[in-house]
């Protein structure tokens, strides 16, 4: 079973992104020069996800400050400005233009993904007219939420409806840029222009069956603007002296996998999002445990338990942490007494009685809560025998490799079982049968959704499965459709691993990494987008060889146990799930290789049954920001500075030597850092004499 080990600071994506960030602060020339750093909320917030406050003032930083907010001029000093690409920012910009005099001595502009041609065109006329205030001007793709070492997300679940809602059709080509942009902040990061592959099934017929093609046409074009604008700069990119073989992309989207948001998981991560009340607060995961004072814990990065044993399944979850905890009891003498606490409640209720242990305390309690909530939930709701029958209607086949009997039964059965009555269990279940038919004729449909007693409105999920590529609706006696996946040959399959008997099914995801690193990935499923790239899968695979199978030579490792290996990455349109994530550090762990998986946003399965059961809604009911009023430039930001307060005036013979401190200036020493943009510390005169009242009092 995967783990989240920890990962070498070159292919983590966290420590990837605060490099950039700070790189492109540092690098600002003049190096060595105190500035200000000026972000709008977007950019600020990308920021905060990776960088600490502290870290960006050391980079002889006065002060970090929001774009959209009331700031005090610093004209003494220049200034980063990291913009997000959107007219409202740009307006923002533009006040520091019409100002009698700028904020700033000079700016530096760093976009965070690449401008629109209508903003490059309305700063360039500005500029024209406001001499050399901007003294540099780049693009830095950051535009992602590195979440997990190798994770990331845009945390834009509504990037679901323009790619698949038909009521959305307008605003799909904007949604196909505005996505690929991002995906190439990752490949910056990453110092990739990485081999593009796209899922292309031949077999599937849906409306939105070239969307991945869509997306990666428009990430090659984007590669190669920015490999394009760094050449302009004078630069080269990506690197060329990497020794490691080129990266490979995959774009990929929801039909190739419908079955993965459906299924109950039994690791750690994924049956905690899909049975546990997890609040999402725009990237921030909390929980607070229903046993505990109901104060919200923080699951993030810092927490060494979670990314320890996030991706375990849930026993060996539980053992691990009991075994953790152990190992500390033994190390700490004052833990002794409690050695024998052999059970997650005995070892809770002996944490609880050691506050002075706090940060252990609140980690191991919460997580050994977390666990127990979780089995707790499985045993009452008799989830063993919906997993097994979820597992055998995934796979087509029971857990010993068998083609399983009587599946219709067993599905009416546990509809009508008392013990399915809570969250969705019963809509899933039917969902997944649904799959495995390749379709039901209407009135079987109708009677599964009596049987479940479903009359809510997410049963339009499953009537808009279609909208990913699934049949939802057949004649009766109808065959399946060309390319329908059946079962591998029993005895092609190996034997399930004890244990292991409710997690059987293999995200599609994974086979495809496999396969793409076996060469046997098929050329016709997945094709390139870029002929050079295509043409040389032609030439490897040779007269006799078929193209559809071909490996071309940046699939090939190289020999030599020290040298790096290529690097895979996959991007999920609509929604990536936590098995799918579990999937890739299984791939990286066996591989010895950094695979990374993003996505607009993470889905757990009810939140995928909600997006779903959306996805032919109304667009103006979906509250989509294209549909939103452009937001209005802070009229503050048009307001006259304020008068500089000038000292106090003080009587003749107050004992002043009538010296006015100076401040120092922005190459002479160090400003008083602050987050807040508060004015540097003045420092005093040096030639300034002391006073009679001075010499009396010592000084």
């Amino acid at each position: 079973m995967a783990t989240s080990s920890s990962h070498h600071p070159a292919s983590d994506l966290i420590k990837l992104q605060k490099e950039v960030i700070l790189n492109a602060i540092k690098r600002t020339q003049p190096l060595g020069q105190w500035r200000y750093v000026v972000a709008d909320t977007e950019a600020l917030a990308l920021i905060d996800q990776v960088v600490h406050r502290d870290e960006i003032i050391n980079q002889n930083v006065a002060g970090v400050e929001e774009l959209q907010s009331r700031r005090t001029p610093h004209s003494d000093m220049e200034a980063v400005y990291f913009l997000t690409p959107k007219n409202h920012i740009l307006e923002c910009l533009l006040s520091e233009f019409k100002r009698p005099k700028p904020r700033y001595l000079k700016g530096h502009l760093v976009w965070t993904s690449s401008p629109s041609e209508h903003i490059r065109h309305r700063l360039s006329r500005q500029t024209q007219t406001s001499g050399h205030w901007i003294q540099s001007e780049r693009i830095l793709p950051i535009n992602f939420y590195p979440i997990e070492s190798n994770i990331f997300t845009f945390r834009d679940p509504k990037s679901f409806y323009p790619l698949y809602n038909p009521k959305c059709d307008g605003l799909a080509q904007y949604e196909f840029v505005e996505l690929a942009k991002k995906i190439v902040g990752i490949c910056v990061a990453l110092e990739e222009f990485p081999v593009v592959r796209y899922f292309l099934s031949p077999h599937l017929t849906h409306r939105a069956r070239k969307l991945p093609q869509m997306v990666a046409m428009a990430v090659q074009r984007e590669l190669e603007m920015y490999q394009h604008h760094m050449h302009e700069m004078g630069q080269v990119w990506p690197p060329v002296d990497t020794g490691r073989p080129r990266g490979t992309l995959f774009i990929v989207d929801r039909s190739l996998d419908p079955v993965a948001p459906l299924l109950h998981e039994f690791t750690y991560q994924a049956m905690a999002h899909d049975l546990l009340p997890i609040k999402n607060d725009n990237g921030k995961l909390t929980y607070a445990p229903a046993s505990s004072d109901g104060r919200p814990m923080v699951l993030n990065e810092d927490d060494k338990v979670w990314t320890k044993v996030r991706h375990m399944h849930m026993t060996d979850t539980i053992n691990t942490v009991m075994k953790d905890l152990d190992k500390f009891i033994k190390d700490h003498p004052e833990f002794q007494s409690a050695e024998n606490a052999n059970t997650v409640f005995a070892l809770k209720t002996m944490l609880a009685a050691l506050p002075q242990f706090s940060a252990m305390k609140d980690a191991y309690e919460l997580h050994l809560t977390m666990a127990k909530e979780c089995m707790d939930i499985f045993g009452v709701t008799k989830l063993a025998d919906v997993a097994d029958l979820e597992q055998n209607l995934a796979t087509g086949l029971d857990s010993q490799n068998k083609k399983p009997q009587g599946l219709t039964e067993q599905v009416v059965r546990l509809l009508d079982s008392p013990s399915t009555e809570a969250g969705n269990v019963r809509l899933r279940l039917i969902m997944l049968y649904l799959i495995w038919r390749d379709g039901l004729i209407p009135l079987d449909i109708e009677k599964l959704f009596h049987h479940a007693k479903i009359t809510s409105p997410l049963k339009s999920a499953l009537y808009n499965l279609d909208l990913i590529g699934v049949r939802v609706l057949k004649q009766l006696k109808e065959p399946n459709r060309p390319g329908y996946k059946y079962p591998p040959p029993a005895a092609k399959l190996q034997p399930v691993p004890d244990g292991m008997e409710l997690s059987r099914y293999v995200p599609a995801i994974k086979t495809m990494l496999e396969d793409h690193m076996k060469g046997t990935l098929e050329f016709e499923s997945y094709p390139f987008t870029d002929p050079t790239a295509a043409a040389e899968a032609a030439a490897q695979a040779g007269p006799q060889a078929s193209l559809r199978t071909a490996k071309p030579t940046w699939t090939k490792q190289r020999t030599g146990g020290g040298e790096p290996k290529q690097r895979l990455i996959v991007f999920v349109a609509g929604g990536a799930t936590y098995s799918e994530a579990r999937s890739c550090y299984e791939v990286a762990n066996s591989s010895g290789r950094d695979v990374y998986l993003g996505s607009s946003h993470m889905v757990s399965p009810n939140e995928w049954l909600e997006q779903l059961a959306s996805g032919r809604e109304d667009r103006i009911l979906l509250s989509l920001e294209a549909d939103q009023p452009p937001p209005k430039t802070p009229s503050h930001l048009f307001d006259p500075d304020p008068e500089p307060k000038r000292p106090p005036v003080r009587p003749q013979g107050s004992g002043s030597s009538g010296s006015v401190p100076q401040v120092a200036s922005a190459g002479g020493g160090r400003p008083q850092a602050a987050s807040s943009g508060k004015v540097p510390q003045v420092a005093p005169a040096h030639n300034a004499k002391p006073s009679k009242s001075d010499k009396r009092k010592g000084r």
